[in-house]
């Protein structure tokens, strides 16, 4: 059976239905009736654990005689060196530092705006990644090399999905950096606030910059394509309308996709915490005993006693 062209560009031509046997089998293998089946033991297994965990969690409070643990009202250190002026309180009977409602409305209009920059970028640089996949799905076909030209989609699914990897470790240090520093500037009077603060900043960052190729997938992969030849949308977003699923649809392209990101997660936490250690300490060491060994007294020159006459 021949099948319309996927893209928008000139060099696409009619395909063959049987070139996307290999993304049915791909679809199959994690779409399946067995997925079903492992999709409800993780359901009722998380809720368990949960449950469980939940029940863990009272008895080791009740043990450790945490029940009637006080919340810290304690203002922070940062705060009081920060504070505009003192207002006596009548509940601790001491003064209080206080800042200004001014600064901390400007100090959380400066937060909330920088955090929706920070996610335009994100979501800005992983439609650069998707442009990205389009771009060479378009080369490999421009070249038309058979080896690689029926897999163009998975070559393309598979780079972009390695550029997406490297992107999200990449910027989750400087996200978690960020977070703290938004977080600093913010008025927040108590430890639990600050922390609260933080957590909040982090996982949103966090969130968009780990799941926004993937929704990008799920939801609007092949949603702004119309027709094969329309040409009036050719360059539209760089190509982004002919990003299109093959005819059995994205779950292989979502497999693939976080297949590679869980598993650039894993090895670049094993990196930071078990490689990266490793070296560290050779190198240290290394430098130690260069450093020990030029310490050492240098053996004088042997003289031999010049004879007298």
């Amino acid at each position: 059976m021949i099948i319309c062209p996927t893209c928008h560009f000139h060099t696409c031509k009619f395909e063959r239905l049987s070139a996307s046997c290999f993304f049915s089998y791909l679809t199959y293998l994690f779409n399946n009736p067995a997925t079903v089946a492992m999709s409800c033991m993780i359901s009722f297994w998380s809720t368990a654990f949960m449950e469980f965990w939940q029940r863990n969690q009272a008895s080791l409070m009740l043990r450790w005689n945490l029940m009637s643990i006080e919340v810290d009202t304690t203002a922070r250190p940062q705060f009081a060196e920060r504070a505009s002026y003192n207002v006596y309180s009548e509940i601790t009977g001491k003064l209080e530092p206080m800042i200004a409602l001014n600064k901390i409305i400007y100090a959380y209009v400066l937060t909330t705006s920088t955090m929706i920059l920070l996610v335009l970028v994100m979501i800005s640089a992983f439609f650069g990644v998707m442009i990205y996949k389009v771009s060479m799905s378009y080369l490999i076909l421009e070249f038309d090399i058979p080896a690689i030209k029926d897999y163009n989609q998975m070559i393309a699914s598979f780079t972009g999905a390695m550029i997406s990897a490297c992107l999200i470790q990449a910027l989750t240090t400087v996200f978690k950096k960020l977070a703290m520093w938004l977080t600093n500037i913010e008025y927040h009077r108590t430890q639990s606030q600050f922390d609260y603060s933080f957590i909040y900043k982090n996982y949103a960052l966090s969130f968009v910059n780990n799941y926004s190729s993937v929704f990008y997938i799920a939801f609007f992969k092949g949603k702004f394509f119309t027709h094969p030849g329309d040409l009036q949308h050719r360059s539209y977003f760089g190509g982004l309308k002919s990003d299109v699923c093959s005819p059995t649809g994205c779950i292989a392209d979502l497999s693939i996709n976080l297949m590679v990101i869980l598993s650039a997660n894993i090895f670049g936490r094993m990196v930071f915490t078990a490689i990266f250690p490793y070296i560290y300490t050779r190198v240290n060491a290394m430098v130690k005993r260069i450093y020990d060994y030029d310490q050492l007294p240098k053996p004088q020159e042997f003289q031999s006693p010049v004879s007298g006459s």
